[in-house]
């Protein structure tokens, strides 16, 4: 399945758990003030078979739909007051020139089918007043990762 959860908390009020597992991890979600789901696996680092773009798609939207789901089973004092769920600028699709606003519709593409589903995956939590926060950001540029390093290789000799 999807590899783990980032890094580890760094204050004593961090907890840190697995979306897939909220069902398992009740009690986790239940003392949180706010909850910031990343999960997703990568979409950059390998190539796209079938197989992997249904990996793409439930690591984002099955598992928001099952913390969503956990949280808006809480009872309403004990559920978390934000849920941060990330989303991505493939929401847009490819735009060419076109600059885009916030509420712009979905485009077209795996990536915006994705960003779409996760956010419907959202609507429990939505439904039982949990404020939602969907960040939709691109992919971070580090010249020692993806993207950089693949937009960089025609034009940058990397050492062997």
């Amino acid at each position: 399945g999807p590899r783990g959860c980032g890094g580890q908390p760094r204050a004593p009020e961090e907890r840190q758990g697995a979306p897939w597992a909220a069902k398992r991890d009740r009690a986790l979600f239940a003392e949180a003030d706010g909850v910031v789901n990343l999960a997703g696996a990568g979409v950059g680092d390998r190539r796209w078979n079938d197989r992997y773009k249904q990996l793409v798609r439930s690591s984002r939207v099955d598992t928001t739909s099952t913390l969503a789901i956990t949280i808006a089973g809480l009872p309403a004092a004990d559920r978390p007051e934000v849920l941060l769920n990330a989303s991505a600028s493939g929401w847009y699709g490819n735009t060419g020139d076109q600059v885009v606003e916030e509420d712009a519709p979905a485009g077209e593409g795996l990536l915006a089918d994705v960003a779409g589903g996760g956010a419907g995956a959202t609507r429990p939590a939505e439904a039982a007043g949990v404020r939602l926060w969907r960040p939709r950001t691109g992919p971070p540029l580090h010249a020692a990762g993806w993207p950089a390093q693949s937009q960089l290789l025609p034009v940058h000799p990397w050492p062997r």
